[in-house]
């Protein structure tokens, strides 16, 4: 606006229609003669577009202390509203990159401890996943392998899920799935980020490797036990071997 188009008029035409309940508010205080200081708000532009600004407004008083007027200065904030939102996304963002990562670190260490059975893998695993979702206080879990689950004790069925197959030598051998006990709004794919789908097949990848190597040592073993047999056969093949030919010496 131009100082003649706006000279005289109600300052209620600069409120956002949302927001004409705090532009009377500030009108009240202003009557009282209170000063408002740094008020961050919103103000409609002559083509209706709305910014974020803030306002410092002081009254003006004549020579009796009568309230003739006020004073307004108001900074355009929009630009720095959004780089102010662009850096709490960013922190919220670097904030789940690190629970995630550090779910995959644990579930490494968890793997590297020696002695560990399949089965303490897994019920170490399904403990670590909700911390790195983004409601962990709603979130349960549960890993099932060759028709045996393993599940935190919150878990139960039909809440909103995301859920990741366990594909080991190109057999599907389970699912690994991460369930909100409460609802939750939509956001990347229903309540979860596109992250944790990443991050949930990476999971599912690595349990797929992990049963992949167990079986291998499985088979490793089987095959070294088939071979100790077979040497001691074949030891007591050449004992029986050795004492026939004795007792068939004159």
């Amino acid at each position: 606006y131009t100082s003649k188009e706006i000279l005289g008029r109600s300052i209620s035409i600069l409120a956002s229609p949302s927001r004409l309940d705090e532009a009377l508010q500030i009108l009240k205080k202003i009557k009282h003669g209170d000063r408002i200081d740094n008020c961050e708000t919103v103000r409609l532009r002559k083509d209706g577009k709305q910014i974020d600004v803030s306002l410092t407004i002081s009254p003006i008083m004549d020579v009796a202390g009568k309230i003739i007027g006020a004073s307004t200065i108001a900074r355009n904030i929009t630009e720095q509203k959004k780089a102010d939102k662009t850096l709490k996304e960013s922190e919220h963002s670097l904030r789940e990159r690190v629970k995630e990562l550090t779910c995959l670190y644990s579930l490494a260490k968890l793997v590297e401890r020696p002695g560990i059975s399949l089965e303490e893998i897994l019920e170490g695993i399904v403990k670590l996943l909700p911390p790195a979702w983004l409601f962990p206080e709603i979130a349960s879990a549960r890993i099932i392998l060759n028709g045996h689950a393993y599940s935190t004790r919150n878990f139960r069925e039909g809440g909103q899920s995301q859920k990741a197959n366990i594909v080991a030598s190109g057999e599907q051998r389970g699912v690994v799935e991460v369930v909100y006990l409460e609802k939750k709004p939509e956001l990347d794919e229903g309540p979860f980020l596109r992250e944790e789908r990443s991050l949930i097949e990476a999971i599912a990848r690595e349990v797929a490797l992990i049963v992949e190597r167990k079986q291998t040592e499985e088979d490793k073993e089987r095959l070294q036990d088939q071979l100790r047999h077979a040497d001691r056969l074949a030891t007591i093949g050449q004992l029986s071997a050795g004492v026939a030919h004795e007792l068939n010496e004159p």
